[in-house]
């Protein structure tokens, strides 16, 4: 961890707007999620969450965000302290066309329900009950 420089995160966020940069700078947060084990912002994480849901940009962007957030959530101990707005955020992602994104809201969901003070709304539970039904009881058995 030591050999890697400490971004400025604060500094380049606005770079992830824009369809030059975004897959450079969504690869940069998922670099200090992943590598560095960076536990970002509630800002950050609203962020990548809104890049994740936007498929006006790249799948490449889109993905590079929401590992970076799974990435940042796992390293946290006290994830029932994720904003519900956070939480909502992931659930709408839940329902996004492509099956992969899909599945990146979901894990990041399932991350985040393994903190036992940790609660997600009914209407997530059973989105993630549709969706997982069909892929893997015992997750769904274990998650409900």
């Amino acid at each position: 961890n030591d050999h890697y420089p400490t971004l400025d995160l604060e500094s380049i966020k606005d770079d992830l707007f824009m369809e030059k940069t975004s897959d450079k700078v969504s690869f940069l947060f998922l670099k200090a999620a992943t590598v560095r084990k960076q536990v970002f912002s509630i800002e950050h994480m609203m962020l990548l969450s809104t890049m994740g849901k936007l498929d006006t940009y790249s799948m490449a962007t889109r993905q590079n965000c929401l590992e970076a957030l799974y990435s940042s959530i796992e390293h946290m101990n006290e994830k029932h302290l994720l904003k519900p707005e956070l939480i909502d955020s992931l659930g709408e992602i839940l329902k996004d066309k492509n099956e992969k994104i899909q599945k990146l809201a979901a894990a990041t969901l399932c991350l985040i329900a393994t903190d036992e003070k940790s609660r997600l709304s009914n209407s997530i539970l059973e989105k993630l009950a549709v969706m997982l039904q069909c892929d893997d009881q015992k997750l769904l058995h274990n998650l409900l």
